[in-house]
């Protein structure tokens, strides 16, 4: 036995908006879920920045635009300025030097000279120390240390007397000899025959002492020899053609 739908009724259509409003319903919460995870990596990636060496926590990575409050130098610095900048703050770096130039250093300032002598005369000292030359002979001398080269050369005798009144050591006694007019200074050469001075000589006594120096032939006209007995002496020069 059949139904039958009683007359003038419609059949049920189907609900349209239950449908459309669970759709919606699903995108709203997968919009809530996609903005939660967004959140989140944001807030991570903001951690990791705070959490970096050297960066105060809540600091923000943007580059700061507000004006510099560090304060402008001074054209002047005063008193104050100069002595907490440390010494030497504030001056000229180049003051000073020609005053350390000008300035030997002590034991750099070469003594003085007495008037010079002929070659057989005797020069001496106010403390009565005094020197002369025994001779002075042209001979082949012979380079026995290094950079000691052999050729033409002359050999010079000296005579020192102490005429103080106590002992005068020897071994700082300096020797030199100038050629060519007394212009150019002379090479010491390291001859056998050389025989400086040495020990220490008693008030009254005499030491003899004999120095080699490479001469050339042709600048044998004129030559100065200088002795200082001992540091701080004045030179005893003596000056003249070798015979």
């Amino acid at each position: 036995m059949t139904s039958s739908s009683p007359v003038g009724e419609q059949p049920l259509a189907p609900r349209p908006r239950r449908r459309v409003r669970g759709l919606l319903l699903g995108a709203a919460l997968a919009a809530v879920l996609v903005a939660a995870v967004v959140l989140a990596v944001v807030l991570v990636g903001r951690d990791g920045a705070d959490a970096a060496p050297g960066r105060p926590a809540g600091a923000s990575t943007a580059p700061s635009t507000a004006p510099s409050t560090a304060p402008a130098p001074s054209a002047a610095a005063g008193p104050e300025d100069t002595a907490d900048a440390g010494p030497g703050a504030g001056s000229d770096p180049g003051a000073g030097q020609g005053a350390e130039q000008d300035a030997e250093p002590a034991g750099s300032v070469l003594p003085p000279a007495l008037p010079a002598v002929p070659l057989d005369a005797v020069s001496a000292a106010q403390d009565g120390t005094s020197a002369r030359v025994t001779g002075v002979e042209s001979i082949d001398g012979s380079g026995t240390g290094p950079g000691n080269v052999g050729g033409p050369a002359l050999r010079v005798g000296l005579r020192i007397v102490n005429g103080s009144t106590g002992p005068l050591p020897l071994d700082a006694v300096v020797v030199e000899l100038f050629h060519s007019g007394g212009a150019i200074p002379a090479s010491p050469l390291e001859d056998p025959s050389r025989r400086p001075f040495s020990g220490t000589l008693a008030p009254g006594e005499s030491a003899d002492g004999v120095y080699v120096f490479s001469v050339p032939q042709d600048g044998r006209d004129l030559i100065r020899v200088s002795v200082a007995y001992q540091p701080g002496s004045p030179f005893l020069v003596f000056t003249g053609s070798p015979a």
